[in-house]
């Protein structure tokens, strides 16, 4: 059986953010078994140190960038339980910081943070996709650029 996996990409863009939804076919099957569909905010976010966007669990699946910041844009990822994903991706050379929760960890390759530690870089282009696999660990699961764990 042949299936066309392209038809069950749709992309939606609104004046303020971009929606994504991906996964199944013309039929409503999806491509691999046990996968599910999922749909993606895309999000241009300016919050600083002082003042971190506080991602919330209710966000999970969204992408987040720094367009249009005038400092390091940073991001607080929620505590960690397993399954919840966040894609970040930078567009300004101010930067971005992601900060994990008391207690959690993140992990690029085989670089893993101190407890609430965090990741950063300021440069363009880069991009990270973390997911939770526990109750205190955030892996990226997709890397693009150049990230510093801290």
């Amino acid at each position: 059986m042949t299936r066309n996996f392209l038809a069950g990409f749709v992309l939606a863009a609104a004046l303020a953010a971009a929606s994504i939804s991906w996964g199944g076919n013309a039929q409503g099957e999806s491509p691999l078994p046990g996968t599910a569909n999922y749909t993606s905010t895309a999000e241009a976010n300016t919050a600083v140190a002082a003042s971190p966007n506080v991602l919330a669990t209710s966000e999970s699946n969204s992408i987040f960038t720094n367009e249009g910041t005038a400092a390091e844009n940073h991001h607080d990822l929620p505590a960690a339980a397993a399954g919840l994903r966040y894609i970040f991706i930078v567009q300004d050379a101010n930067g971005m910081q992601i900060n994990a929760a008391s207690g959690d960890t993140i992990q690029l390759s085989s670089s893993v943070s101190g407890a609430a530690g965090d990741i950063s870089t300021t440069t363009v282009g880069s991009s990270v996709t973390l997911v939770a696999i526990n109750a205190t660990e955030w892996v990226a699961t997709e890397i693009t650029g150049s990230w510093v764990v801290n």
